[in-house]
């Protein structure tokens, strides 16, 4: 921590630490809300693995109801594999 440069500031209301799949869909969810957040993660880039395989039902609902679902269903597989 003590060779951290300090680079800007900002005033946020929310402010999301981790780009993982909870803090991205929570950014996701607060925007949807019209609340500002910024998120910060570690890594300067995304994973080129992925670390998880699946969505259960709920997550979709989520996805569903923020328009993200047919964009999310065409990168997966199908629904009958």
């Amino acid at each position: 921590m003590k060779n951290m440069k300090r680079t800007s500031e900002r005033r946020t209301p929310v402010l999301i630490v981790g780009g993982g799949p909870v803090g991205i869909s929570l950014a996701m969810e607060l925007a949807w809300w019209n609340v500002e957040s910024v998120l910060v993660n570690e890594r300067p880039t995304t994973s080129l693995h992925p670390k998880g395989s699946t969505l259960n039902s709920r997550t979709m609902e989520h996805m569903r109801r923020m328009g993200l679902a047919p964009a999310i269903r065409k990168t997966g597989l199908p629904l009958d594999h």
